[in-house]
């Protein structure tokens, strides 16, 4: 997603949910131990991702195919996606939609210190599959942790 997974976040498959260790989230197996294949086992599994429990970020995550890329075995691949990701600690989905009609109007009296927030520039419509697929070669698949 691009956060930095600095807030409390939890995943649900149905069956257990998951969220690293050192949050506390109670009853919950440590998110960190569990390996994808165990919870996508097969086509269609889905899983409920919810991040930043102030802002509720809810993502359901479907595996829509499995591909072999080499002997080692199974790494995932984004097969499509749309939008950039919301900034952190934007105020959920309703903050989210004012933070767009802020940047969207250069006279909205919140604009400069708005994408001065953002760091001076923020295009919503951003996607760029290749570099998610990049990052989920890496080493716990290009998860930031900000600690």
């Amino acid at each position: 997603m691009g956060w930095t997974n600095s807030h409390l976040h939890l995943f649900n498959d149905g069956v257990n949910i998951y969220s690293p260790e050192e949050f506390e989230v109670e009853d919950t197996l440590d998110s960190r131990k569990v390996k994808l294949k165990k919870i996508f086992k097969k086509v269609e599994s889905k899983v409920l991702y919810e991040y930043d429990f102030g802002d509720n970020w809810e993502h359901e995550i479907i595996l829509e195919d499995i591909i072999i890329e080499d002997e080692n075995g199974y790494i995932p691949a984004c097969l499509d996606g749309e939008g950039n990701c919301p900034p952190e600690d934007c105020g959920g989905t309703w903050g989210y939609i004012d933070l767009l009609k802020t940047i969207s109007n250069r006279k909205h009296e919140e604009y400069k210190s708005t994408m001065k927030w953002l760091g001076g520039k923020f295009d919503p419509r951003f996607f760029d599959k290749e570099q998610v697929n990049q990052q989920l070669k890496q080493r716990d698949y290009g998860c930031i942790w900000i600690e």
